[in-house]
Order: structure tokens, then sequence, then C-alpha cells
């Protein structure tokens, strides 16, 4: 099995309660961003020109240090504000447990897993609701 250092077990158990014989080829390392303050400001004007309209967090890490980063000392402070106005799109209810848990209260959008096919569906699915069409 294939995966970053600190990723979850529950692939791993899951396979080896079903007998499977389980190699684990920890490959990769996540690594949380570090943008400048000027990378973030760039940010927040796109968000305030009204450019963004959904953050997509595909895990609760990610989600955790997008929220981190719109908080910290590098941001600017309106700059969670907006993470709080736009849709975020989730892949799991246990992606969207954990944001709430953290304080977001932003509208989320919930997509059934974290394939490509089924984010895309589900934000194409928000954005024909709101549109009209």
């Amino acid at each position: 099995m294939v995966k970053g250092g600190d990723g979850r077990e529950l692939l791993r158990q899951e396979l080896s309660q079903r007998g499977a014989t389980v190699v684990i080829a920890d490959v990769y390392e996540r690594a949380p961003a570090n943008p400048s303050a000027s990378a973030l400001a760039q940010v927040h004007e796109r968000f305030a020109a009204g450019a963004i309209h959904v953050v997509t967090a595909t895990s609760l890490e990610v989600g955790r240090n997008l929220l981190k980063l719109a908080a910290g000392e590098r941001a600017p402070p309106e700059l969670r504000n907006e993470f709080e106005r736009v849709h975020w799109l989730v892949p799991s209810e246990r992606v969207a447990l954990g944001l709430r848990e953290l304080g977001l209260k932003a509208p989320l959008l919930q997509a059934p897993s974290a394939e490509d096919q089924d984010l895309v569906t589900a934000l194409i699915r928000w954005r024909s609701s709101v549109s009209g069409a």
C-alpha cells in the first residue's frame, strides 16, 4: 500500500481484517503551504472581487491548514471572513463535521467521495441550482 507517512490507517486495517497481507510504503510527506503575505493578499483580493465562490477541502487536514492560513499573522484580517462567505466543497460527512468542529460556519457542499468526478458533479449540481439552469 502506497501512502503518506502520516496517512490514515483505515484501508490497511480493513484489508488486514479481510485476510490480505499488507506491505506499507510511505512515499510522500504532507507539508502545509507557507505562502507569503503578498500571496495571501492576492488571494484576499480575488475573494473581495467575487472571483472565488467555492473552496475545496478534499481532507480535514487540507481544510484545517486553509483555516490556519486565513487566520495567520501574514493573512489580511478579512481573509478569514471571506472563507465564511463562500461555499466549501468537501468529500464526506467526516470532513464536513470536522470543519464544523473547527468553527467553520460557511455553507458546505458535500460530494459522495474525493474522486474528481464526484467533486465536479457536486459542484455542477450546486451551480445549476443557484443559476436556475
